[in-house]
């Protein structure tokens, strides 16, 4: 259960971002439409998805997908597992934060910028 939050949490804005480019089931991206995260945990390998996660650009260079940890270290690799673990339960998955509401985005000044 802790690995599942701990991956809604890093998909959504307040965390890793990943909802700005991916869908997550029937919720469109924030911006391109990406692949769906919650089909990924069925269609790649669980070591691989977690070595995609942690260097893409060493697996495909030139890639859009960012990397995301500055460091490959065990605090990445759990994250990286988390995020697998919060997929995995597919359609039953927890929605991350920041995914738009139905009806449209909104825009809601904060007091720190959001970074994409």
């Amino acid at each position: 259960a802790a690995a599942v939050e701990r991956g809604r949490q890093l998909v959504g804005t307040t965390g890793k971002n990943c909802i700005t480019c991916h869908v997550v089931g029937s919720h469109r991206a924030l911006g391109p439409q990406g692949m769906d995260l919650l089909q990924q945990h069925e269609r790649l390998q669980p070591a691989w998805f977690r070595d995609w996660l942690l260097e893409p650009q060493r697996h495909r260079p030139g890639t859009r997908m960012p990397g995301l940890w500055p460091t490959v270290d065990d605090a990445a690799r759990t994250d990286a597992d988390a995020i697998r673990s919060w997929a995995s339960l597919g359609a039953a998955a927890p929605l991350p934060d920041g995914l738009p509401k139905p009806g449209g985005l909104q825009l809601v000044p904060s007091d720190r910028p959001v970074l994409h």
